[in-house]
C-alpha cells in the first residue's frame, strides 16, 4: 500500500516477508535510509521502492514495488507588515498574517508584548516594543516555517513636547492685557485650559488673577506635556470724584476723589482734594494708583453757570445826579487797586457779566454837593454793604446818596499830598515791600469833616501828583475843629488832621498822608493804632479775608508787651479766645485761626496791646 512522508512523520517503515524459504535473501533499492538487505527498512523521501528475495538455495528470486508520496510543502506567508509603531495615541498594533495552506496554526514568539490569543492568531496585538517571530505549521503534514523567515518589529514613539512659556507681562492690571507665547517641540498643538483656545500666542485679558495651563500634543506620537503659569492680576482703582461740578464763574469747588490710595490730578496735584476756580467749563483728570502699580484715570467736568448782573436804584435826597458806580472785589486787603470795572450811573446802573463773589459798590457822583457813597448808604468801606453775588439770579444793591452839609462858605483852605508808603504794593505778600515807596497817589476820594459832629461839608480827588485841596470852609467856633478823611477802599484811617480855622489862621498846607499796606497814616502824627500806648508796629495783617478754612494774624511787637487776640461775632459775643493775654517780647509774631468750625458770616477779630486795641472785620466764607 503507498504510504505519504510528511513532516510530521519525516520517516517510514517498510516491512517485507516471504513465505519459504524462511532464510530468504533481501535487497531493497531506491535509496532507502534504513537498512537495504533486512526485511524491515526505513525510507525518508518520497519515490518508488523494490523489494527483491533470493532463494538461497536454488537463486532462484522474486520482487516487489512500492510508491512512497511525500508531503513536506512549508506554509507560505505573507505579513501585512514587517513593522508598526506604537504611540501615545496607539497603544496597541496589530499585524495579519495570511498562508494559502489550510488548516494551519501560528505562533508568535515571545508572547509577552502580545495581547489577544496569546499569540496563536494571525492577527496579533502588540503592546510592546521588540522583534517578534511568527511561526506558521500547516496541520496536514507538520511543515513549519523558519523562525527566522516572518519577523515583525515594533517600535515605540513616546516622544513628548518640551515646552517654554512667556508672558509680556506676568503682572497686568485689570482691564489690560498680557502677551502670552509659547513654544514646544517636536510637532506640536497647543490648547489652553480654561476657555477652548489653540495656537502659540495669546492676548488674555483675565479680570482676577488666574492659572492657565497648556496642553501640548505631539502630532506625530499623540503624547502630551502639560505646562502651567500664572497670570496675575491686580486690582484697578474705581474711581469717583465728589465736589460741586456746576459752580458760577468765579467760585471754586472743590473736588474729592476716592477709590484709590494715591492721586495725582491733571494740574499736577497729588492730594485727594483740589479746589478749582475754572473761568470756563474745565475737564479735570484724576489718576488713582493702588500701589501695586496699577491705575485708572476719570475725567470730572465742572461747567460754569453764566454770569449775572448787579443792578441797583440809586437815589439822592438832594436832586437828580449822575456820576459813576465803581465794583470792587471785596478780598483781603481791599484798596482801590481791586477795582473791577466803573460803569456810569443816572438813576441806576448795571455791571453785566459779573463772576460770582464778594463785592462793595461805591457811587463818585458829579454833583459837588453830595458825598461819594458807598452801598446802602455809607461814607466809608467799612460801612458798605458786603454784595454776596452768585449766578442763579441777577443781584440787586441799591444806593441812597449822602449829601454833603449845607454851609456858609468861609476862607478855609485844606491841602496835603498822599503818597505811596512801604507794602502799598503789593499788599498781600509776606514782606509787604512797596515796589515805589513815595509815589503820589492819584484819585483818592478826601473829604472835609466837622468835628465834633462828623459832618462831611467838602469833599475832592486827588490829582496825579497826589494833591487834593479842601476850600470854602467856614471859621471855626468854639472848641470846633476840621478834620480830613482819606478815603482809600481797604484801608484803615490810622489818625487824621484836626484843624482850627480861625481868623488869621485858615490856610493849612502840608496835611500830607502816606498808606501803607493796611492804613492811612498822617505824616509826622503819632500813628498808634488808637493811642500812645500801642507798640505795633502799625501793622496788623490778616490774610487770607475773606477765610474759609484758616485766616493768619500777623504782627510785630517793636518793644516788650502784653497782647491777646479774641474772635467776636456781630452781635459783639465772643467766639474764640485766639490768644491768652500774655507779655510777649520784640518779635514777630503769628497766629493761624481754625475756621473750620464757624459758620460762614462777619466776624471781628480784636487784638489788645497794652491798652490799646484795634478791631479787623473778617468774612468767614462757605
Amino acid at each position: 500500500m503507498d504510504q505519504t512522508i510528511t513532516c510530521g512523520a519525516p520517516t517510514l517503515t517498510l516491512t517485507g516477508s516471504v513465505s519459504s524459504p524462511t532464510n530468504a535473501l533481501y535487497s531493497w533499492s531506491g535509496g532507502v535510509c534504513g537498512s537495504p538487505t533486512s526485511s524491515v527498512t526505513a525510507v525518508c523521501a518520497g519515490g518508488v521502492y523494490t523489494l527483491t528475495t533470493t532463494n538461497p538455495i536454488n537463486g532462484c528470486t522474486d520482487s516487489d514495488i512500492i510508491q512512497i508520496n511525500s508531503n513536506v510543502a512549508v506554509p507560505a506567508v505573507t505579513l501585512s507588515s514587517n513593522s508598526a509603531t506604537i504611540t501615545c495615541n496607539t497603544l496597541t498594533v496589530s499585524v495579519s498574517a495570511s498562508t494559502s495552506a489550510s488548516p494551519v496554526s501560528y505562533s508568535w514568539s515571545p508572547s509577552s508584548g502580545i495581547v489577544g490569543g496569546s499569540g496563536a492568531t494571525n492577527t496579533p496585538y502588540f503592546n510592546a516594543p521588540g522583534s517578534y517571530s511568527l511561526v506558521v505549521t500547516d496541520l496536514i503534514n507538520g511543515c513549519s516555517t523558519n523562525i527566522s523567515s516572518n519577523v515583525v518589529s515594533i517600535s515605540l514613539d513616546a516622544t513628548t513636547p518640551t515646552l517654554t512659556i512667556t508672558a509680556s507681562p506676568s503682572v497686568i492690571c485689570n482691564g489690560n492685557s498680557s502677551n502670552v507665547s509659547v513654544i514646544g517641540s517636536p510637532n506640536v498643538d497647543f490648547n489652553w485650559l480654561p476657555g477652548s483656545l489653540t495656537g502659540n500666542i495669546q492676548n488674555l485679558t483675565p479680570s482676577i488673577t488666574t492659572n492657565y495651563s497648556v496642553v501640548a500634543t505631539n502630532t506625530l506620537s499623540g503624547c502630551i506635556s502639560t505646562e502651567t503659569f500664572t497670570l496675575v492680576v491686580n486690582a484697578t482703582p474705581t474711581l469717583s470724584v465728589a465736589g460741586n461740578t456746576t459752580i458760577c464763574n468765579g467760585s471754586t469747588s472743590t473736588l474729592t476723589g476716592s477709590g484709590a490710595t494715591s492721586y495725582t490730578w491733571n494740574s499736577g496735584a497729588n492730594t485727594t482734594t483740589i479746589s478749582v476756580t475754572p473761568s470756563i467749563t474745565t475737564t479735570y483728570t484724576l489718576t488713582g494708583d493702588n500701589g501695586n502699580g496699577c491705575s485708572s484715570t476719570l475725567p470730572i467736568t465742572v461747567s460754569i453757570i453764566p454770569n449775572k448782573a448787579i443792578n441797583g436804584i440809586i437815589t439822592s435826597t438832594a436832586g437828580a445826579t449822575n456820576g459813576d458806580v465803581i465794583l470792587y472785589k471785596y478780598t483781603v486787603g481791599l484798596s482801590h487797586w481791586d477795582s473791577v470795572t466803573t460803569v456810569p450811573f443816572t438813576s441806576s446802573y448795571s455791571f453785566a457779566n459779573i463772576d460770582s463773589g464778594l463785592y462793595v459798590v461805591r457811587a463818585i457822583p458829579t454833583a459837588t454837593n453830595i458825598q461819594v457813597t458807598y452801598a446802602d448808604s455809607a461814607i466809608s468801606w467799612q460801612g458798605a454793604t458786603i454784595i454776596t453775588h452768585g449766578c442763579t439770579n441777577n443781584t440787586v444793591q441799591n444806593i441812597k446818596l449822602i449829601a454833603l452839609e449845607n454851609f456858609v462858605i468861609g476862607p478855609g483852605v485844606l491841602t496835603g499830598t498822599i503818597v505811596e508808603a512801604l507794602g502799598y504794593v503789593p499788599r498781600i505778600s509776606d514782606e509787604n515791600k512797596s515796589l515805589f515807596p513815595g509815589s503820589p497817589i492819584g484819585g483818592i476820594v478826601v473829604k472835609g469833616g466837622k468835628n465834633p459832629g462828623g459832618q462831611m461839608f467838602v469833599q475832592t480827588i486827588t490829582d496825579a501828583a497826589g494833591q487834593y485841596t479842601l476850600t470854602g470852609l467856614p471859621l471855626n467856633t468854639g472848641t470846633e475843629s476840621y478834620f480830613v478823611f482819606v478815603d482809600i477802599p481797604g484801608l484803615d484811617t490810622n489818625g487824621t488832621y484836626h484843624i482850627v480855622i480861625a481868623p488869621g489862621s485858615t490856610q493849612h498846607n502840608g496835611l500830607n498822608f502816606n498808606a501803607d499796606a493796611m492804613y492811612i497814616n498822617p505824616t509826622g502824627i503819632n500813628t498808634s493804632i488808637i493811642n500812645e500806648n500801642s507798640l505795633l508796629d502799625n501793622s496788623i495783617y490778616v490774610f487770607p479775608n475773606p477765610a474759609k478754612d484758616v485766616v493768619n494774624i500777623k504782627y510785630e511787637l517793636t518793644e516788650s508787651a502784653d497782647v491777646s487776640i479774641e474772635l467776636f461775632n456781630v452781635i459783639g459775643e465772643k467766639i474764640v479766645q485766639v490768644s491768652q493775654q500774655s507779655l510777649q517780647n520784640k518779635n514777630k509774631y503769628q497766629h493761624v485761626l481754625n475756621l473750620e468750625n464757624i459758620n460762614s458770616g462777619i466776624y471781628f477779630i480784636k487784638i489788645k496791646v497794652n491798652s490799646s486795641e484795634k478791631v479787623i472785620k473778617l468774612i468767614k466764607t462757605q
